[in-house]
């Protein structure tokens, strides 16, 4: 058997990354704590200091009505030009004063010089309860806490990721993971959605262009421009897109320019107890976030299961087994595959309402729940690189494409390049490059289970 929720299907890859120490550590520090009021307040919107100089390194910068290469070009700088900015977004993007009205340059051909004291000590807390230690590491003692959406003021680097700041009178630190600086805004921006039961994805804008894609109704398009012939060009799963603007429909929301987040979700092994045992371990790290204090010994005996035998070929491979859209297939106390989102929902609804089957979305509509706050269980490798196909027959015919060394993880955060994630056999928070990640989610099925 191949999946990497069991130590015999592992192999020596998995006992290479692992070792006593890290799961002792890691913990250790994965406790849940109960949120207390914010200590530091204030206003979240920062000018930088006016000695810092902004200016255009580019023939020509385009000044836009909004942040984004989609909003209407409204005026254009001559490379050398004095930009007067009023603040820095999340996106890169500059909101300067122009003519005497606010407009918006992309940062890429900005070039600045001087310093700014002002923004460079400011941050905001990301996660929404934020440990302060004594120290500079999770193996410090915790002396309080900080929600999110707190302003750090003056604030130094202590190295190793960990930030130095003020506490009650006291020093404290914060992890550098769950702060960013202090230069997002709420504006009205416009949003794009499906309007069809079906809406093709294609390499072009037209029909005559091969179709890479279906996007359900109601699905929220990342839009790049509008095309002359009224076709949108999209991002898509990494890449560059078009769906026609027929079936779009757009609206002006009140929004956020931020494009990332970070969950301090709990962190869980899911050894000894468990070694095939990662999805309900998963499921007990999102429960736990929301205060939710249930097991995964528990959920494991709650689930559903099928309890079809295992039948094999001569040759080893797997002739016959369960079907994981009906319950666990094998045991997650042992020998094991997996249970499919669907039937873990209904362990999910025991505890906690509002929970959606991603089965078939796009990694963007991950990414939008973890925006809203809610992790996300992920079908994935354990291995962290694309599966191996393989497959079996149930008693009643049906293929199951059981592709590994299958693994099941809690998605804790996403930024433009990164997604974050707890694992529960290496027992702590992971960072990978996006587009990486995206092609292991798709190779292995598009699973996905909000909490």
């Amino acid at each position: 058997m191949n999946k990497g929720c069991n130590l015999n299907r592992c192999g020596s890859l998995w006992l290479k990354r692992l070792s006593k120490g890290v799961l002792v550590s890691s913990i250790l520090a994965s406790s849940l704590v109960v949120p207390q009021s914010p200590v530091f307040k204030g206003n979240s919107h920062v000018v930088e200091a006016a000695e810092v100089t902004y200016t255009v390194n580019a023939t020509n910068l385009n000044v836009r009505s909004g942040a984004g290469t989609n909003y209407s070009k409204i005026g254009s700088l001559p490379n050398g030009s004095k930009i007067q900015v009023i603040q820095k977004l999340n996106n890169g993007w500059y909101k300067i004063s122009y003519k005497g009205r606010t407009g918006y340059v992309s940062g890429t051909y900005v070039k600045t010089s001087g310093s700014s004291s002002a923004s460079a000590s400011i941050y905001t807390v990301t996660a929404d309860i934020l440990n302060v230690r004594s120290g500079a590491g999770t193996n410090y003692a915790r002396i309080g806490q900080l929600k999110q959406g707190t302003i750090l003021k003056g604030i130094q680097k202590a190295g190793n990721g960990w930030y130095r700041i003020s506490f009650q009178g006291k020093t404290g630190y914060v992890s550098g993971d769950y702060v960013r600086t202090a230069n997002s805004e709420t504006a009205t921006s416009t949003t794009y959605k499906v309007n069809a039961t079906g809406l093709n994805v294609r390499t072009g804008p037209g029909t005559q262009y091969k179709r890479i894609g279906l996007l359900k109704n109601g699905s929220v398009l990342n839009v790049i421009h509008r095309e002359s012939n009224g076709w949108y060009k999209i991002s898509y799963n990494g890449r560059n897109a078009y769906v026609s603007g027929d079936y779009v429909t757009t609206g002006s929301v009140r929004t956020s320019t931020a494009t990332a987040r970070r969950l301090n979700v709990p962190i869980i092994a899911q050894r000894p107890e468990l070694p095939s045992g990662c999805e309900v371990t998963a499921l007990a790290m999102a429960l736990q976030y929301y205060g939710v204090n249930v097991s995964k010994t528990t959920l494991a005996r709650e689930m559903p299961y099928d309890s079809t035998k295992l039948v094999r070929n001569e040759n080893g491979s797997i002739k016959i087994w369960g079907d994981p859209d009906v319950g666990f297939v094998g045991t997650p106390f042992g020998n094991g595959f997996t249970i499919n989102p669907g039937p873990l929902k209904k362990v999910l609804d025991k505890y906690r309402a509002g929970g959606v089957n991603l089965t078939g979305s796009n990694f963007s509509e991950v990414e939008q729940h973890i925006l809203q706050g809610k992790p996300v269980l992920a079908w994935f490798t354990i291995s962290h690189e694309m599966p191996v196909a393989r497959s079996w027959q149930t008693p009643s015919g049906k293929t199951i494409n059981a592709a590994r060394p299958l693994h099941c993880i809690v998605v804790t955060g996403v930024d433009s390049q990164y997604v974050y994630f707890n694992d529960s056999e290496l027992v702590k928070n992971v960072k990978m490059p996006k587009d990486k990640f995206i092609k292991i989610y798709n190779a292995m099925g598009k699973r996905a289970l909000a909490v």
